[in-house]
């Protein structure tokens, strides 16, 4: 019968030795897990980070251009009056002042 006993405490011993580091092993692995995923994180931002500073840069280039294109038409537009104006100043001043004196 203490041989029984005996062997019924090392297979229980045994089975609690067998769970505690079953419980240790999974332990690890959650920590294991759990760095991985913050390395993961840290990675997939500073990848982010990375092509958000890309496209900003690539959008200034862009607007920089756009604003370019916009002041370089502007400028084309004001000569193009200006050479307008300076054309057909004398003939206008002279029609306003005919339609004012009535003449």
């Amino acid at each position: 019968m203490k041989d029984l006993m005996d062997s019924i405490m090392s297979i229980d011993h045994s089975a609690n030795n067998r769970l505690n580091e079953a419980i240790r092993k999974k332990q690890e692995a959650i920590e294991k897990i759990n760095k991985q995923k913050i390395k993961m994180a840290k990675e997939i931002e500073d990848y982010a980070n990375e092509h958000l500073d890309t496209f900003e840069k690539s959008e200034k280039l862009s607007a920089q251009d756009s604003m370019l294109a916009i002041k370089n038409n502007s400028d084309e537009e004001q000569e193009r009056l200006l050479n307008l104006y300076n054309a057909n100043r004398e003939k206008w001043v002279s029609s306003i002042v005919s339609n004012i004196t009535g003449k």
